[in-house]
C-alpha cells in the first residue's frame, strides 16, 4: 500500500478539517444535502496534492468514487476522523491516470478516424511501419491507399490495430 507524503498528508488534513467545519453539508446537493453524497454513491473530491490517489470512476481527474446504498452512512464513515479518511484515499484504486491517458487516446483516434488518410499520413506514419507495410502489400498498393482511403479505412485495409 502506498504512503502519503508529508505534503500530502497536510494537504488531505486541510481537506478533512475544512469538511469537519462545513459540518459535511452541501447546500448545492439536492439528492442529499451531504459534502459528497449522492443516491447511490460517494465521490470525494481530492486536493491537487493527491491526484495520484484518484480513480477512473470518479469521472474527473482528481477525485475517488465509491459505489453506496446509503451514501449518507458511507460520507459519515470515510469522514469519521481524519484516519479514516486516511485510508480511503489510500485504498483507491489509483487508476485515474491511466484512464484519463485512455480517454485522450480514444478522443484523439475518433477525431481522425474519418479524416482522409493522406492529410493525416504524419499520424499513420508514426504509429506504424508503413515500409514494412509498403514491403509486404506493396508499395503501389499503399500509396493508392493513402490517397483514396480515410484513417480507419486505411488501418482496416492493412490489418492495423488501433
Amino acid at each position: 500500500m502506498k504512503n502519503l507524503s508529508k505534503i500530502q498528508e497536510a494537504a488531505l488534513q486541510r481537506m478533512y478539517d475544512r469538511a469537519i467545519e462545513r459540518g459535511l453539508k452541501n447546500p448545492h446537493n439536492s439528492q442529499t444535502g451531504v459534502l459528497y453524497a449522492y443516491g447511490d454513491c460517494v465521490q470525494v473530491a481530492l486536493p491537487k496534492e493527491l491526484k495520484e490517489f484518484a480513480n477512473a470512476a470518479a469521472g474527473v481527474s482528481n477525485g475517488i468514487r465509491v459505489g453506496s446504498h446509503n451514501s449518507v452512512s458511507k460520507v459519515k464513515e470515510i469522514f469519521r476522523s481524519f484516519e479514516s479518511l486516511k485510508n480511503f484515499v489510500l485504498q483507491s484504486e489509483c487508476n485515474a491516470l491511466d484512464g484519463e491517458r485512455e480517454r485522450v487516446r480514444q478522443r484523439v483516434r475518433n477525431l481522425i478516424e474519418n479524416k482522409p488518410a493522406d492529410a493525416n499520413f504524419k499520424y499513420l506514419h508514426q504509429k506504424y511501419d508503413i515500409r514494412a507495410l509498403a514491403e509486404k502489400f506493396g508499395k503501389e498498393a499503399v500509396v493508392t491507399a493513402r490517397q483514396t482511403l480515410t484513417v480507419g479505412e486505411f488501418e482496416l485495409r492493412f490489418g492495423l490495430g488501433s
